[in-house]
């Protein structure tokens, strides 16, 4: 099991690349809502809850879909 805990900005750089499609994406497959993901991109939320980004974090070898169609 892993028990890194990342930081808030190592998630956010994490993120930083993904455009609009790729944030759409990573929201269908991990079942939290876009607008969550993309207020932690932004830095809109500070500290985002474990909970919250262990559910992404897990999906994110799979985005970026912009890449795959490339």
């Amino acid at each position: 099991m892993d028990t890194l805990i990342p930081s808030a900005q190592e998630v956010r750089d994490k993120l930083a690349p993904l455009n609009m499609k790729d944030l759409e994406l990573l929201a269908e497959r991990s079942g939290v809502p876009f607008t969550t993901i993309y207020k932690i991109q932004r830095g809109e939320t500070a500290n985002p809850g474990i909970e919250t980004v262990r559910k992404f974090l897990g999906h994110m070898p799979a985005v970026p879909a912009s890449q795959e169609a490339a």
